[in-house]
């Protein structure tokens, strides 16, 4: 490695002066938490709803066709594709907080994921596993009523500390002229927004898709006939998986850099992708298999993208456009995601997993494709703007030109 001097790190204009008690790590963690949790709650409230692997099974409370399902599933991101566009926009006019305090709250997600499934675990032991249905009509609008409360809990406490956070502090615009402008101004945003928008498309594609359906992928691993209670404590552990995936993501993110752990993270699933539609394939009654191998995919969506996707768009755009087009490459994998909770179960149902985890491993060859080929740093082409490079607070610049590579740092 050569030896190099960096730039000291300048505030950006117009940045905002934190002053009294900083809850920033905490806002990031709840937030991170509450969001995974009200996105992964359906599938399991869904199947409270209608129990249909119970034996012998009540009759459903709410009944419902297959396309009715995967309309449920999918059109909780309606409002995740409108809202991240908009508020992505809003960053760029009224401020934005340190863009690396998400990536330090973003383990939670995992146990934001994996929190539904207990929740429904303690209810259906409390309730009784038989007690559900329309034959218990009360308990089962009780159970899937507290599943939905549950989610808005830590997002009071986050409304709450963000009050306090910003309680009489002034928030200046950090965005130093018309950000239309300058994104016309430099047509090489849009091929990157390409980049950093589609690669978030599929992605979520194959990681929501698989995350709304696990109760399902439960179902076709271990049989019909599996208990709720069971198939609770399966996703559990399913679920756990991520948490040494997005451990590791965090850890390879300094070694690697965004970049490469997006296009390994897309290797991975690739891989985990055709070892599972292989063994639906070949050995679908091979339960101890096939777990194992569910498992390996739900560590390898959370290991290399599920990072990368978040941290990615806060190197590619540069300051004054970068809450924007954050925003819209957020809102490009929410509608991959819409499309996965949607046709994912579609596809499975009218053909098998075989079908939907082959088509999955094709998609991650196009993320691979699209990463390596679509995104650039900004410090590394001929952004047209402010004086970027001298007021940046997110990536230190080497100042010795054989070495141009820029280096994420917390701000925090």
């Amino acid at each position: 490695m050569s030896s190099t001097t960096s730039t000291p790190l300048l505030p950006r204009s117009g940045a905002e002066t934190v002053s009294g008690p900083n809850y920033s790590s905490l806002i990031s963690a709840l937030s991170n938490l509450s969001i995974q949790y009200n996105l992964s709650v359906i599938g399991i409230a869904l199947l409270i709803m209608d129990p249909q692997m119970d034996d012998p099974p009540s009759p459903p409370l709410y009944p419902r066709t297959d396309e009715q399902d995967s309309l449920l599933k999918s059109s909780v991101f309606a409002g995740a594709v409108v809202g991240q566009a908009i508020m992505g926009g809003l960053g760029d006019i009224i401020g934005r907080g340190p863009a690396m305090i998400v990536a330090k709250g973003f383990f939670w997600q995992t146990p934001g994921v994996i929190l539904p499934y207990l929740v429904a675990w303690i209810l259906v032991k409390s309730f009784g596993s038989d007690k559900n249905g329309s034959n218990y009509a009360s308990i089962t609008e009780a159970q899937f009523r507290i599943l939905f409360g549950v989610g808005a809990l830590p997002s009071a406490v986050v409304i709450y500390l963000t009050y306090l956070q910003f309680k009489g502090k002034k928030r200046e615009r950090t965005g130093s002229e018309n950000i239309v402008k300058v994104a016309f101004r430099n047509p090489q945003l849009w091929r990157k927004l390409f980049g950093t928008g589609m690669t978030w498309c599929l992605y979520d594609f194959v990681y929501y898709g698989t995350a709304f359906n696990q109760p399902d992928i439960i179902n076709a691993v271990f049989g019909k006939d599996e208990s709720i209670v069971k198939n609770c404590e399966h996703n559990i552990l399913l679920a756990s998986m991520g948490l040494p995936g997005v451990i590791l993501a965090i850890y390879n993110l300094e070694k690697l850099g965004s970049k490469k752990l997006m296009s390994w993270g897309f290797v991975a699933i690739g891989i985990a992708s055709v070892a599972l539609s292989a063994s639906f394939a070949y050995a679908p009654n091979d339960n101890v298999l096939n777990f194992i191998l569910t498992c390996f995919m739900v560590f390898a969506t959370n290991w290399g993208c599920n990072v990368a996707t978040y941290v990615l768009p806060t190197e590619t755009f540069p300051a004054e456009v970068r809450s924007s087009f954050y925003g819209l490459s957020a809102a490009m994998g929410k509608v991959g995601a819409f499309f996965g909770g949607y046709f994912f179960k579609q596809i499975a149902d009218t053909y098998n997993y075989s079908t939907i985890y082959a088509t999955c491993a094709i998609l991650s060859g196009l993320g691979v494709g699209i990463s390596s080929g679509y995104i650039v740093p900004f410090w590394e082409d001929n952004f047209v703007g402010t004086s970027v490079r001298e007021s940046e607070p997110y990536v230190r610049r080497s100042t010795n030109n054989t070495d141009n590579k820029g280096e994420m740092i917390s701000a925090a």
